[in-house]
């Protein structure tokens, strides 16, 4: 099967990781794949969508005068054109969107693909139904993204082929609130993104503390986000547990950016934004136990690494989070979203140091769900339903 997949960026952002792993597992099966973006080189099976050259000009001379949504009226129309030639030249069996939002590609890329292929939606959030990543804990879409999404839905259901679109969800929590949405009828499956095979292979604990510089006698409580700061990755939650005075004896180690809050505190290693695998697998087999503050989520890849490499979470009971982490066998819940609630458990936990006795349980749970070659027969699956009822 030949397959085109789409997200907006070809490494920026956890769609784009979840994207290339599962563009991997498709290939591990034999399968052949060409993926698109909007950044990044173009090789064999690797294209661009970019503005070309009579776009940029048009834009450079006439931006002071034309309005706005007549510069992205012209932007869309030179996307679609160059996205027309791809699908002409690759000619696939089915079109696999995943991000579209984060780079702004316009979501009428979706009905021009559906006018030649099926096309299979995965959603890594709310957006293709709500306009915005979550309906809480991020900001409220304005009313023109509102009106798109709306516009979006009613063309699909005016189309002839409409039912060439169906969705994949990483959750299950994400496919129960799409069929209560737009997605309605339609087909929704929710498949796990994949965690690469040597997220699992073990690595010695003592030897990834030191080589972080941590210290081999405190607890070590590892955090990770893009944006460290930001309210739906549970940034101000993160900032109070960080000031808590029960804290003072753990060390933290925190990835992403954004960390500014961390400033001054002794107990506290800032390694900045990771992008490398190798440096991320260090991160997780140096930490006792991943702390995921987020007040929402969908199926994390932090917290799918953690538990492949035997490393337990702690995390809220929201989102696609209990399908992941099963107390007493991969991390703990809270079911309560402030930070008292999570301070208080973490507390619990070191308390009774319960994060060893983990660690197998968790990498044989994350094994069970996150398996790349499971996924990739299952999204196969999924593909091959499409295309055989179209």
């Amino acid at each position: 099967m030949k397959v085109l997949s789409l997200n907006d960026f070809s490494f920026k952002g956890g769609a784009a990781i979840a994207c290339n792993r599962t563009c991997d597992s498709l290939k591990a099966r034999g399968h052949e794949v060409i993926s698109v973006s909007c950044d990044g080189s173009p090789k064999n099976d690797h294209k661009v969508l970019f503005l070309g050259r009579k776009y940029q000009i048009v834009s450079w001379l006439l931006g002071m005068i034309f309005k706005q949504n007549m510069l992205k009226s012209l932007r869309e129309k030179e996307l679609i054109s160059q996205f027309i030639a791809l699908l002409d030249e690759i000619r696939p069996s089915i079109v696999n969107i995943h991000n579209l939002h984060s780079a702004e590609l316009p979501i009428s890329l979706i009905q021009t693909a559906l006018e030649f292929y099926p096309v299979v939606w995965t959603l890594h959030d709310c957006w293709s139904f709500s306009a915005t990543y979550y309906p809480t804990y991020c900001p409220s879409p304005d009313r023109s993204q509102e009106r798109k999404i709306s516009d979006f839905w009613q063309t699909i259901k005016q189309q002839s082929n409409n039912q060439r679109l169906s969705a994949i969800t990483p959750s299950k929590w994400l496919q129960e609130k799409a069929l209560a949405s737009k997605w309605e009828g339609r087909k929704v499956e929710s498949i796990h993104n994949p965690i690469p095979d040597f997220f699992f292979e073990r690595q010695d604990r003592t030897a990834c503390k030191r080589a972080l510089g941590l210290s081999d006698d405190k607890t070590i409580i590892l955090c990770i986000a893009g944006n460290l700061s930001e309210e739906r990755k549970g940034g101000p939650i993160l900032k109070q547990i960080l000031q808590s005075s029960q804290m003072e004896n753990v060390q933290f180690l925190l990835v992403g950016e954004n960390a500014d809050d961390s400033v001054g505190f002794p107990n506290v290693r800032n390694l900045g934004f990771v992008s490398d695998d190798i440096t991320l697998r260090i991160a997780y087999h140096a930490a006792d136990l991943l702390l995921h503050p987020a007040p929402v989520d969908n199926l994390p890849n932090t917290v799918a690494e953690s538990m492949s490499c035997g490393t337990p979470v702690l995390a809220f009971s929201t989102g696609g989070l209990p399908e992941m982490v099963k107390p007493e066998k991969s991390g703990w819940l809270v079911d309560t979203i402030d930070a008292k609630a999570m301070i208080a458990k973490l507390d619990a936990i070191l308390v009774s140091r319960t994060c060893e006795c983990l660690r197998e349980s968790t990498r044989s749970h994350a094994q069970s769900l996150f398996d790349s070659a499971s996924v990739g027969k299952n999204y196969f699956e999924h593909f091959h339903s499409m295309v055989e009822s179209t």
